[in-house]
């Protein structure tokens, strides 16, 4: 969706002049500044500011702007471009930046991260977890606050949706204390206007993501069924709501005294990459301000489009990407931003080509017929000093025009610059049968840097070998995209546990009556085809840890259109299918939930580290004796990390019959067999039972004489309590076998 806005925005574009001071500008915000959408000087705008900030504080407030939430060097604020203008030549605004635009990133669930054993408290854990008295805030489009499985479940008038704040309605309700903007409802407003025709709370979730989204991290059917909810539906355009959410869930859960985690299943991809944009900082900084906080994001899903290039640029060899943009109803974009060092800018030109093209069949697809223009190098210093921004046009052989070219360029911080570009082409069918062209980023002098490609897919050194098949000659300084460094922020956050998907089922039953099933090639454990990967630009891994997150089965939101979803809702049609790493983020949402059940003044540090050294690891993630940046640290496993099970050994080692020290296999699955070395002196009886309670093993053990080596392919997949008789000490190994 956030797609067709930014291309519908790309396309009104057009170049004024205001003549103010713009260096301070963020690329976005130059380039608004330049849009006829937003050529109104008296519209508010969310805007991140950096600077002094209580002089700033001060600044917005005598240019009549409304500040949101505040931080040690950023905060968010309201105001229009006459009143930014003013504020822009103070010593004390180091940069503005304009809002995000956000991308949204959408059972068996439950048992592949073993949250079914939690709740049911299997030993050794002291007790049953389900969320209670911990509160779980939602970042999203929504919620159906009428669904069943946000309702208490011992009375159904009662509601476990403690507040909404939604960002996007301005007439509902009274703004939120702290902010200006939206509607908010609280509980006894959502409970009085359950099943009423005319409610008094006039929030929907149409489009029915944070419906989902929620019903997985905390619906009665979710992985902590017994949390209390927030939802804040945020803004979706040029926004700053995901820090101003955050600031308003983990207020909200200080005011009551709860431990909170937060879930956004959405994200930005126009940054860094690194974990330094507005969003993944200010999240930082208040998920470290007090214990019993955690902040959970989507790793985004923009896989198999090979939207990133890294790209080194030598003396004398100019290097070139190649990109095909993507058609709309009214011409074809693309999109691309990119992060370069200011010592780099003296020395890196740019230009940019033309290729009409034709379609062919064989490889259904297509592909270049003629390189038709190229344009003159420009120096991407001169652009800066030149007040950021360029406008450029490529022509068709006819001379007529072709694409126009848009370039913005503005610091990011002190030692590097951002740069955004927007190809717009107008259709042209007698030119090619597409009426469209193929892009040429060409790059000259010495510089390293990092772009990507938000709309319109890269060309991949596998595609290039196609054209080469059809003798299609290309030039020299070809560089292909890759996967590598896709995570949205604010997943790329410091702090923030990304998360990736994996595949959660291969079949379910429809509101047909039939059975439903997904594609042969889609097995159920192996990575989602489009899940990201890291590493972050500053080469931290990411994803961190990866969940269930395709097919997955969740609360249908009542507004959401199903017309055309018969396939993908369950029989009663009361939940839908969806897939996505915004399916993933709220399992582990919900598992931080229990953890902090289990215990409330959890860091955030100890959150992470207990939840990255108890991870599952199986044939599709591999050994993992390291971490990498498509799996992270391994699959969620909420049973291993309540009950302290480590992870790193084949080998149990019982050195003391009152105090067993019971280790998980690794590699998971168990290959052959695990030991049961016994270091003291000690007679008894070592069982293995399932978890009903059956005994499938037993043997008498004595100390030194006769170690126990158990052969993992005698069990099946499953959980198994090792029991050693003697001191009737227990605790759990697991067995995970395909």
């Amino acid at each position: 969706m956030k797609k067709v806005l930014l291309l519908v925005s790309a396309l009104m574009m057009v170049f004024q002049t205001y003549g103010q001071d713009r260096t301070k500008y963020g690329v976005r915000l130059i380039q608004a500044s330049e849009n006829l959408v937003r050529a109104d000087k008296s519209k508010d705008i969310q805007v991140f500011i950096y600077g002094d900030i209580p002089a700033v504080e001060n600044l917005v407030k005598e240019v009549g702007g409304e500040i949101n939430t505040v931080s040690k060097d950023i905060l968010t604020a309201q105001l229009n471009f006459e009143a930014i203008e003013k504020i822009a030549v103070s010593e004390s605004v180091k940069y503005i930046r304009l809002g995000s635009d956000l991308e949204l990133a959408s059972d068996k669930a439950l048992g592949h991260v073993f949250a079914n054993q939690v709740h049911s408290g299997l030993a050794p854990l002291e007790q049953a977890y389900t969320g209670k008295n911990v509160i779980v805030g939602i970042i999203d489009t929504g919620i159906d606050y009428n669904h069943s499985d946000f309702r208490k479940k011992d009375d159904a008038s009662k509601s476990r949706v403690l507040y909404i704040w939604d960002q996007l309605n301005s007439y509902g309700g009274e703004n939120p204390e702290g902010f200006n903007y939206g509607s908010e409802w609280n509980q006894e407003q959502i409970e009085n206007s359950i099943d009423q025709e005319k409610p008094d709370v006039s929030h929907f979730d149409t489009e029915g993501h944070g419906t989902h989204v929620t019903g997985i991290a905390a619906g009665n059917r979710g992985i902590a069924p017994e949390a209390d909810i927030i939802m804040v539906k945020a803004s979706l355009t040029g926004s700053t709501g995901i820090v101003d959410a955050a600031k308003y869930i983990y207020a909200k859960a200080e005011e009551l005294g709860r431990p909170c985690v937060i879930n956004a299943s959405l994200g930005v991809f126009m940054v860094p990459h690194d974990g330094t944009d507005p969003n993944a900082v200010m999240v930082d900084e208040m998920v470290k301000e007090k214990p019993g906080r955690a902040f959970v994001s989507s790793a985004g899903n923009f896989k198999g489009n090979n939207m990133h290039a890294h790209i080194v640029v030598k003396k004398d060899s100019p290097v070139y990407t190649w990109n095909c943009p993507v058609p709309t109803y009214s011409g074809n974009i693309s999109i691309f931003n990119g992060v370069v060092n200011n010592s780099d800018l003296d020395n890196l030109s740019m230009s940019f080509g033309l290729d009409t093209i034709k379609y062919d069949e064989a490889l259904d697809a297509p592909i270049p017929v003629k390189l038709v223009d190229k344009l003159d190098y420009f120096s991407l210093k001169d652009v800066k000093e030149q007040g950021g921004t360029k406008q450029l046009i490529l022509k068709y052989t006819d001379e007529s025009n072709a694409a126009s070219v848009l370039f913005f360029l503005s610091d990011l911080d002190e030692n590097r610059s951002a740069f955004q570009i927007q190809i717009v082409q107008k259709f042209k069918p007698e030119q090619s049968n597409f009426g469209m062209g193929f892009i040429r980023t060409y790059f000259k002098g010495e510089a390293e840097l990092n772009t990507w490609c938000l709309a319109g897919l890269n060309f991949t050194d596998e595609a290039i070998e196609d054209l080469k098949d059809k003798n299609i000659t290309i030039e020299e300084g070809f560089i292909s995209g890759d996967e590598n460094s896709t995570v949205t922020s604010p997943a790329t956050g410091k702090e923030i546990i990304g998360v990736g998907a994996y595949i959660n089922r291969d079949q379910w039953e429809n509101s047909l009556g039939e059975i439903a099933k997904t594609k042969k090639e889609e097995v159920v454990g192996d990575m989602a085809p489009f899940s990201c990967q890291g590493p972050t630009i500053d080469n931290r891994i990411k994803p961190e840890i990866c969940a269930p997150g395709m097919y997955v089965m969740s609360s249908l939101s009542s507004k959401f259109n199903t017309a055309p979803f018969a396939n993908e809702m369950n029989k009663d049609k009361t939940r839908i299918v969806m897939s996505g790493t915004s399916m993933s983020g709220p399992v582990v949402a919900g598992a931080v939930a229990l953890m902090l059940e289990q215990n409330p003044n959890l860091t955030n540090k100890e959150i992470r580290d207990k939840l990255f050294s108890s991870t599952l690891t199986d044939n599709f993630t591999g050994e993992l004796a390291e971490p990498n940046n498509t799996w992270g640290y391994g699959k969620l496993d909420i049973f291993k990390t309540l009950s302290g099970i480590r992870v790193g050994v084949n080998e149990v080692v019982i050195d003391n019959a009152n105090s067993i020290l019971v280790e998980s296999l690794y590699p998971n699955p168990a290959k052959g067999e695990v030991n049961v070395v016994l270091k003291k002196e000690f007679t008894g009886k070592l069982s293995v039972y399932n978890a009903q309670g059956i005994i499938l093993y037993q043997k008498d053990i004595q100390s030194f004489s006769n170690n126990c080596k158990i052969k993992t392919d005698d069990f099946a997949a499953g959980v198994y309590m090792l029991n050693v008789k003697g001191e009737n000490n227990s605790e759990i190994l697991k067995f995970i076998k395909k």
